[in-house]
């Protein structure tokens, strides 16, 4: 069964930033932030912070300009310039590139200079660069463009854009600014149009932020923050040292109080959902507001990170649950602090390790320690990291940048390479000391031989091969007609390799200089170079896809890159110390793996690409499972190799973990802790002693208390013996005295409760008498209704006669006349009905006052009956509360049921008066209706009058709408008929005269029913009163008399 081979690199760690991206830190969620570092996409976990996942990038050789991440944080837009700019789409939960949104070609901008998501994230804002800057608006879920406009001034067409802000609530509002330049904007039918403040001269805005829906912040390079609210310009302050910010008062003039420029710039704005963030540079602090009541932001805290660790705030970001900020500087640094913290000055902590600024130039990793050492062309600081804790250990900045480092196998020195000198380093506790140093001119790389003991330095085109002991130059090769580019030691130290830009390799014997190989190819320019463990196979990059094999000097082999992926230019090369793997990197950042030893039917590789610039450095673990690689891009990448065949041939190296320390330091050390010791034993000595003298007082003083403790418990308890006999005793007394009152009470109140019952009952009856009488008013009422009735359908039966009273016209007219007065009457008789109805509802109220003055008696009357010994009320307290409720609810009860009564019966009236009311102003409205009518139709008999034809359908039309059977004594007599009509009016309203007299004799009478029963209330009262008097007496009395027996015993 044959094992197919599989060989794989798999990132484990990247350190590093782009600190040329604006915006290159945001939260993915609450406890990840994404940032880009080399090629990829890192998302940091803050919990973990060994814990990272990467986002490759689509096109990793483009510059990134801008990065942003949706307000759902599922997606993040990543703007790549460098000639045909775009915007591509990741995915932050599958972690993969899902499309890009390409620039439309009339663009001639060669980058992007903003990007931002709309609130909702529907809509990606993308400000292109100069020349143009143009803004355009693209649809997220369709990809496609939905509008554009110029992003600047057409009178400013050179005028930057630094920075774009949507509202948080309008997917179609946002701000622009950049130097003396301030644009709100609103999508409006398809099409930008400005609005708002827009005259930003002199002000040269770099960050901007919406606080709410209709206020804004923006900032300026010169240290002033701009407060703009309901689109006009509202105050300036001076954001440096600034506590409050808060609208003017109207009355204030503030435009006379501009603050001038200063040289604290603001860098950047960040609002969350109480607050915002302000960056600064020079110097580099955050500020946080507040927003306090009365719409004042003010000044909580102050971050500031460790004294010359940054410059200034790049860019700045808070958690989503606003818990957590987190900020990198211009010196590519990690930054992050508590949001909820109460002080007025925090510091920013360091999150991660101190990163490189630049290019990192050189590696070296260490065979007995777990550490490896870089250095950086640009911030001049040679690091120490610990791969296996992930920690930097040690950091040592140079006033000249190193070119090349390279760690002794022990792990104890470093040599450090200079571009004038050489240095010879040990690796102390926390600091690297200078141990020798060796003029050089115009070097660029150095390497320690695998044992230890010599090292190699290239000068231009000559190697010099050094003792670490003597630090003399043992050996000078001399061969290359040009500059050496690379060289490499074999396992055993006995080879060193050199390749170099005029074509030639050359393989060197250590010991004494002689050159064993060599390999000239005229017009080649060989970058990199590598060699097996004997020396004997070498393998040659030269700027191409191509890795020569050279053995016994000719080429044996050339290797292709893998098909299908980005490789070209490989530039360094290295291989695995047991001859498993070689390793090779590229310009473009990637990483290629080739299992060794080729195979000439497959060719088994691996290959990752991690750094988005060329990769200066791969080296190798001790144990071949762990590689290193740093690369111009300044970032460094720990890889996983993974190889199914690769075999452990000998025991793996056991870690030292021993440090270099000075003899003064360690001395001083000693010194220190021989103080600390004797001062630790007096301390020991005198808290001792402390501790027997306070136990010796203790002892004493707690007897003491004991002593006075017990005599203290006997006499108490002889004190509780006594008076608990002396209290059985009168608690018997008391306990008869009260049964005494009490049976004496309850006759009491029997008495008054039959009295008050016969004189309920007596009330009772006259209000049923009273409503009997109502009774009969309402029926004598409804009787002349009925008569009421007829005589409306007498009036009917005269209407319908028109017919044959066609020469009585005018009289009809007088009789309707009439009519109308007689309902004018009958409206004037309604109102007074209405008055008396309202007479009746606030005799209806002067009841429930009444009510309410009874129960507040009662509650004064129940006052006066609670008892006033303390004593007596401790132990009868049950007893009283039950026959002060017993007492109340009779009272109530009785009082309530009277008066349910009472107001049920005027309920009743007044709704049937109400009805009657509104029955006889529906039946007035109608007869009103019925009289226009007759009145219209008689006009039109009148106009007929010519045309007898029509008359007749006329009069036959009334007739049959309004006619009745006519009656013969009408007919012969019709003046006798409104004679009588006449009377029977008169009649009705001398009866309904009658009704109204009788209905106020009624009320008089049942008004001084109604007093007469307030007197019996009153006397009721005082009664009450004189039995809750004579009570309050017999308890009087008892208590004198208690008191009496106490003082005769």
């Amino acid at each position: 069964m044959v094992i197919q081979h599989n060989l794989a690199l798999k990132p484990n760690f990247i350190y590093g930033l782009k600190s040329s991206t604006a915006l290159n830190v945001n939260f993915a969620s609450n406890e990840d932030v994404i940032y880009p570092a080399g090629g990829v996409l890192v998302l940091h976990s803050l919990q973990n912070p060994r814990n990272q996942k990467y986002i490759h990038l689509h096109n990793k050789l483009k510059p990134l300009n801008v990065l942003c991440i949706s307000p759902n944080k599922e997606l993040v837009a990543c703007a790549e310039g460098g000639g045909n700019p775009q915007v591509s789409l990741y995915s932050t939960t599958s972690l993969q590139y899902i499309a890009s949104l390409e620039i439309p070609n009339e663009n001639n901008a060669r980058d992007i200079a903003c990007i931002q998501f709309s609130c909702d994230g529907q809509l990606l804002t993308v400000i292109t660069g100069e020349p143009d800057w143009m803004l355009l608006c693209f649809n997220v879920a369709s990809r496609a463009l939905d509008s554009k406009t110029r992003a600047n001034m057409a009178a400013q067409p050179n005028v930057p854009v630094k920075q774009v802000a949507c509202n948080p609530s309008d997917a179609a509002t946002l701000a622009l600014v950049g130097p003396d330049l301030f644009r709100l904007l609103q999508l409006v039918d398809g099409s930008w149009r400005q609005f708002g403040f827009y005259k930003a001269q002199s002000y040269p805005l770099s960050s901007v932020a919406w606080l709410t829906s209709d206020r804004i912040l923006a900032g300026t390079d010169d240290g002033r923050l701009l407060l703009i609210e309901s689109n006009e310009l509202r105050a300036v302050f001076r954001a440096y040292g600034l506590q409050t910010v808060a609208l003017p008062p109207k009355n204030e003039n503030w435009e006379e109080n501009i603050p001038k420029p200063s040289n604290e710039n603001v860098t950047s704005i960040v609002s969350f959902r109480k607050g915002f963030l302000v960056g600064f540079g020079n110097p580099c602090q955050v500020t946080r507001f507040t927003l306090e009541e009365g719409q004042k932001y003010h000044l909580k805290t102050t971050y500031r990170p460790q004294e010359n660790s940054a410059s200034a705030v790049w860019a700045l970001a808070a958690s989503p649950d606003c818990s957590v900020l987190v900020c990198t500087s211009k010196e590519s640094q990690f930054f992050r602090a508590q949001v909820s913290s109460v002080g007025e000055n925090e510091k920013l902590q360091p999150f991660g390790e101190h990163l490189h600024q630049g290019p990192v130039v050189s590696l070296s990793v260490c065979v007995w320690r777990p550490i490896f050492v870089t250095c950086g062309a640009l911030d001049g600081t040679v690091r120490v990291w610990n791969y296996e804790t992930g920690m930097q250990e040690l950091l040592r900045k140079f006033d000249s940048p190193p070119v090349s480092v390279s760690i002794h196998p022990l792990g104890l020195y470093v040599l450090v390479l200079f571009k004038e000198c050489v240095c010879l380093m040990s690796i102390e506790l926390d600091d690297l000391r200078m141990i020798r140093t060796a003029a050089a001119a115009d070097c660029y790389e150095v390497q320690f031989s695998p044992g230890g003991d010599l090292f190699a330095v290239v000068y231009g085109n000559k190697v010099d091969i050094v003792s670490i002991v003597s630090f003399v130059s043992k050996l000078s090769l001399l061969g290359h007609r040009a500059k050496v580019e690379s060289i490499a030691w074999s396992q055993d130290g006995t080879r060193l390799v050199t390749c170099g830009a005029d074509g030639a390799v050359y393989t060197w014997d250590s010991a004494s200089g002689a050159r064993l190989e060599e390999l000239v190819t005229k017009g080649c320019h060989f970058l990199g170079v590598s060699t097996i463990s004997s020396g004997k196979t070498n393998f040659l990059t030269k700027g191409d896809e191509i890795v020569q094999v050279v053995s016994e000097n000719q080429v044996e082999r050339v290797v292709q890159g893998p098909e299908g992926k980005i490789a070209v230019e490989l530039t360094v090369t290295s291989v695995t110390r047991n001859d498993k793997t070689l390793l090779v990197g590229s310009r473009c950042g990637s990483l290629i793996a080739y299992a060794l030893p080729f195979n000439d039917d497959e060719l088994v590789s691996a290959f990752c690409c991690i750094h988005s610039a060329p990769v200066t450095k791969i080296v190798s673990s001790y144990d071949c499972t762990i590689l290193f690689s740093c690369s111009e891009d300044g970032s460094i990448c720990i890889w996983n190799l993974e190889d199914n065949r690769a075999e452990r041939s000998e025991a793996p190296i056991v870690s030292v973990e021993k440090v270099l320390i000075g003899r003064r330091n360690l001395r001083d050390l000693s010194e220190l802790n021989k103080s600390l010791s004797s001062r630790l034993k007096y301390l020991q000595t005198e808290k001792e002693d402390t501790l027997k003298y306070q136990e010796m007082i203790f002892g004493k003083t707690t007897a003491e208390i004991s002593e006075l403790r017990d005599r203290d418990v006997a006499e108490m308890r002889r004190e509780m013996e006594l008076m608990t006999n002396k209290h059985a005793e009168e608690l018997r007394e008391k306990t008869r005295r009260f049964e005494l009152v009490l049976s004496e009470h309850e006759t009491t109140v029997a008495k008054m409760d039959n009295a008050y019952h016969e004189k309920l009952i007596v009330q009772y009856k006259k209000v049923e008498q009273l409503q009997n009488e109502l009774m009969q008013q309402e029926n004598h009422y409804k009787e002349n209704q009925e008569v009421i009735m007829e005589f409306e359908q007498r009036i009917e039966g005269l209407l319908a006669e028109v017919e044959q009273l066609k020469g009585t016209v005018s009289s009809l007219e007088q009789f309707i006349e009439e009519q109308k007065k007689l309902m004018a009457r009958n409206n004037i008789i309604m109102g007074n009905k209405e008055k008396e109805l309202m007479s009746t509802k606030r005799q209806v109220e002067e009841l429930e006052k009444d009510k309410a003055n009874v129960s507040l008696h009662l509650d004064l009357m129940t006052r006066h009956i609670e008892p006033k010994d303390a004593a007596i009320r401790e132990k009868i307290q049950e007893i009283e509360q039950v026959e002060k409720l017993t007492n109340e609810l009779k009272v109530e009860r009785s009082w309530r049921a009277q008066l349910e009564i009472d107001k049920f019966n005027l309920q009743n009236q007044i709704k049937q008066n109400q009805k009657q009311a509104i029955w006889e102003k529906t039946k007035h409205r109608d007869t009103l209706r019925d009289m226009q009518r007759i009145r219209a139709r008689v006009h039109e008999l009148g106009a007929a009058l010519q045309r007898p034809r029509r008359l007749a359908e006329l009069a036959s039309e009334l007739y049959q709408d309004y006619g009745r059977q006519k009656d013969p004594l009408q007919d012969e007599h019709p003046v006798e008929v409104l004679l009588e009509m006449k009377r029977q009016v008169e009649t009705l309203q001398t009866l309904n005269a009658s009704l109204v007299e009788k209905l106020r004799a009624q009320d008089d009478l049942h008004r001084s029913e109604k007093n007469a029963l307030k007197k019996e209330c009153i006397s009721l009262m005082k009664q009450l009163t004189k039995a809750q008097q004579e009570t309050n007496d017999a308890r009087a009395a008892k208590v004198a008399a208690e008191e009496q027996a106490k003082e005769k015993e």
